[in-house]
């Protein structure tokens, strides 16, 4: 099982097998963001990876380390999976963002009144 981690010199992400080997590496990330911007997120779900690109958006790899899309969705940090939906924190709100569609919901998340 290979396992995927950003290289910050080269700027690539690298898949790297049970031996610390590298397999599998995308082009550098500039080229696709044209930014000198670091990902603060790396996280792995349906055998690819997401990268979180602060003010850029989110990249999307496969497990062969190949670049797929970028998606325009920004968080403050917090991001998970349910199925085909990606959620993600921003501010005070949380969106749902479905993989599949594109469609993007947003919802103001309210602190519960003491009632």
């Amino acid at each position: 099982m290979d396992f995927g981690l950003f290289d910050e010199m080269k700027k690539q992400l690298l898949f790297l097998n049970i031996n610390l080997m590298v397999g599998q590496q995308s082009a550098n990330t500039d080229i696709i963001i044209s930014s000198n911007i670091l990902p603060d997120i790396l996280i792995e779900n349906n055998n690819k990876i997401f990268l979180n690109f602060p003010g850029e958006g989110m990249l999307i790899f496969n497990q062969y380390a190949n670049f797929e899309k970028k998606l325009p969705v920004f968080t403050d940090g917090f991001i998970s999976f349910s199925g085909n939906e990606l959620f993600l924190l921003k501010q005070k709100n949380l969106i749902l963002f479905n993989l599949l569609t594109t469609e993007m919901k947003e919802n103001e998340i309210t602190k519960p009144s003491n009632n």
